[in-house]
């Protein structure tokens, strides 16, 4: 067997707050999306601000605890992997997305008497 890697790690900030759903079985499953920027330059060195827009899915204990933890803009660090998932639309036409299923997520917060420093805080 080959030997393979799919990790991904970002560092962004959540678009809304996580929505929360459940499988047929009653396993738990959060849905986020997360903005990372991304500056570049073009030719004529024109800086330019773009962001790269993640699909995060968290199951279970994890997605429970970021439901309860993650606000809109608040800044997070996301560890896991890329699943590409596919389905029929209404139409019957084949429908992806890449998503990243995380296996960690942390919450960036400035420490109380550290205002101007940013620390990991695990959401428990």
């Amino acid at each position: 067997m080959d030997n393979g890697l799919n990790r991904v790690m970002i560092i962004g900030r959540a678009k809304q707050a996580p929505e929360m759903r459940y499988t047929p079985a009653g396993v738990p499953v959060s849905l986020l999306q997360v903005a990372v920027p991304r500056p570049w330059r073009d030719n004529q060195g024109e800086e330019y601000d773009t962001q790269e827009v993640f699909q995060i899915v968290a199951w279970e204990a994890l997605a429970e605890r970021i439901f309860q933890a993650v606000t809109p803009g608040v800044q997070l660090y996301v560890d896991g992997f890329l699943q590409e998932r596919s389905w029929l639309d209404e139409q019957g036409n084949r429908c992806s997305r890449t998503e990243l299923v995380a296996a960690d997520i942390k919450v960036f917060s400035p420490p109380a008497d550290h205002a101007r420093e940013n620390k990991m805080r695990p959401i428990v």
